[in-house]
């Protein structure tokens, strides 16, 4: 991931996982969550929850912060990289 910026590390965790999640979670001052699951809302219904519960323990345990990136339909088509200042 050579697009991180200097001090941050990728770490891969299974979000559905408790034990993983605080393992990945564990050292760190922030936590960036960008996961995706499949576009279904039966499966959405399970495994969302799942998953906040698990980073929001994790963070709670260890005082990171968590950054929640959703998703960027709200955007529109764009042509260039995202930034915070987009309209």
């Amino acid at each position: 991931m050579s697009n991180l910026p200097a001090g941050a590390t990728a770490v891969a965790c299974d979000v559905l996982d408790a034990a993983s999640v605080r393992a990945a979670v564990d050292g760190a001052a922030q936590v960036v969550l960008a996961v995706g699951f499949a576009y279904d809302s039966r499966l959405w219904r399970t495994v969302w929850p799942k998953a906040m519960t698990n980073l929001i323990a994790a963070c709670a345990e260890t005082g990171a912060r968590i950054v929640f990136v959703d998703n960027l339909y709200q955007l529109g088509p764009q042509n260039q990289p995202r930034r915070e200042d987009m309209p």
